[in-house]
């Protein structure tokens, strides 16, 4: 049975002589993860017209132990841990047993925390600071708890039609899919935006010149992985083709990046000219890069890109171990 959430319902008082309803159901399925996006758009028939339009829906987790990357792909109105998880993760005595969260916030430029106390709730810097659809976030389920939690969330999708994400300077960035659908590596804007184009990797397990090579990293929880994704100057080659909803990202950059079109996956359908169509601007200070982290847990994110790059010709079969 597929349940729809709405984030504001119809009085039933209503004349429909009087209003003109319109309901789109769109469904996002990625693998058996479902979105339901409930678009409501009114319109009265007065002379005093007004229009809404509003994307609400849930999207469903599978979180493994150890660790997880996701970015949110709906939101609430107050985007804030609490808000959003309630009491669906595992508390522990300790951040080490409890589930918890982690994310590099440009904004701020360090690493922040939560993690969900048995005895005082949610713990942590993360706590206070809003979730954001652009970043990435590390999802840290300890051993001692159970494998494959599910967990849904809801919340509000973003209906901009095209977004400047605004100047990453160069090093690691945790990147967020921000929208609730997929949308291909060839229309997400990055070559627009300069990224430099790799000579090519022919190896299973690829070798790694981070002087002349730009690219993104997923990562994949049930194996414990790195994915890989580059652009050799044509196309892209690599684990995967997308920006998946849902998931997050690393993006690795050897010079600063001007990130200013990344649209919507149905308006690419439209053929938006990314040199041309305007697009909605996140704030425009530069993206600070990745810095050291001092929190109990690491995930792996620090020491295996770093070791990316810093050391020419990386395995990326023994970064990844």
């Amino acid at each position: 049975m597929i349940s729809i959430f709405a984030e504001k319902t119809l009085p039933v008082t209503v004349g429909l002589n009087t209003l003109a309803l319109m309901k789109t159901l769109n469904y996002i399925y990625r693998g058996c993860l479902l979105i339901v996006i409930f678009q409501l758009t009114l319109n009265t028939s007065t002379a005093e017209t007004e229009s809404m339009s509003q994307s609400s829906g849930f999207y469903t987790y599978t979180f493994r132990t150890g660790w997880n990357l996701i970015s949110f792909p709906v939101l609430p109105s107050e985007p804030y841990i609490p808000t959003v998880f309630h009491d669906k993760l595992t508390p522990g005595d300790s951040l080490e047993n409890s589930d918890a969260i982690m994310t590099f916030d440009p904004e701020v430029g360090e690493w922040q925390w939560a993690w969900l106390s048995e005895e005082f709730g949610w713990q942590g810097d993360l706590v206070e600071q809003e979730l954001k659809r652009e970043l990435g976030y590390w999802v840290f389920i300890p051993e001692i708890h159970s494998d494959s939690q599910s967990v849904t969330i809801y919340g509000l999708a973003e209906d901009s039609q095209n977004i400047n994400r605004g100047t990453f300077e160069a090093g690691v960035h945790l990147i967020g899919s921000v929208w609730a659908g997929d949308l291909p590596l060839d229309d997400t804007g990055l070559e627009v935006a300069g990224l430099r184009a790799s000579d090519g990797l022919f190896s299973s397990t690829p070798h790694i010149e981070p002087s002349s090579f730009e690219y993104v990293l997923g990562y994949d929880s049930k194996t414990g992985w790195y994915t890989l994704a580059w652009h050799d100057g044509r196309q892209w080659f690599g684990d995967f083709k997308q920006l998946s909803a849902g998931n997050g990202y690393l993006l690795y950059l050897s010079n600063e990046l001007h990130w200013t079109h990344f649209p919507r996956p149905d308006q690419v359908d439209q053929g938006i000219n990314l040199n041309k169509k305007s697009a909605v601007s996140m704030k425009q200070t530069v993206k600070k890069a990745i810095g050291e982290h001092k929190a109990p847990l690491s995930p792996p994110l620090p020491e295996e890109v770093k070791n990316l790059k810093d050391n020419n010709n990386t395995d990326m079969e023994e970064a990844n171990k």
